[in-house]
């Protein structure tokens, strides 16, 4: 009974834990309102940003189409030269495909500590005109 216990107290600090490194994530749109038919031919962009910790070992990106599927489409692992900044662009590189116009794109961000993963952060968003 006494290591049920121990067990059912590691699972809550645990998930305690993983509650309150859940990252607040801000977005800025890098091209006009999303704009993706512009006449200089911008691409669709979004910056995400959040503080990153330094006792994560990665950020794990996510996107969520107009169907509300989500994938994962980037990560920034420890060491990498943007981990510390706490910063992704969202563009072509990262993206397989965009929603069609008129259509909205979300991303949100998950934590890492080694296996043990935040809650989601709030979602960002652009529409695409």
């Amino acid at each position: 009974m006494k290591s049920v216990l121990i067990l059912v107290l590691a699972l809550m600090f645990a998930c305690s834990k993983a509650a309150e490194i859940a990252p607040t994530v801000k977005a800025k749109s890098d091209t006009k309102s999303g704009d993706s038919t512009s006449e200089n031919g911008d691409k669709p962009s979004l910056t995400l940003s959040w503080k990153s910790a330094p006792e994560m070992s990665s950020y794990h990106i996510f996107y969520v189409d107009a169907k509300k599927k989500t994938r994962e489409i980037d990560a920034v692992l420890k060491g990498d030269d943007t981990f510390d900044d706490g910063k992704m662009i969202i563009d072509q590189t990262n993206m397989e495909a965009w929603p069609k116009v008129g259509e909205k794109a979300c991303f949100y961000v998950v934590a890492d500590d080694d296996g043990l993963k935040s809650d989601p952060s709030s979602q960002a968003c652009l529409i695409l005109k």
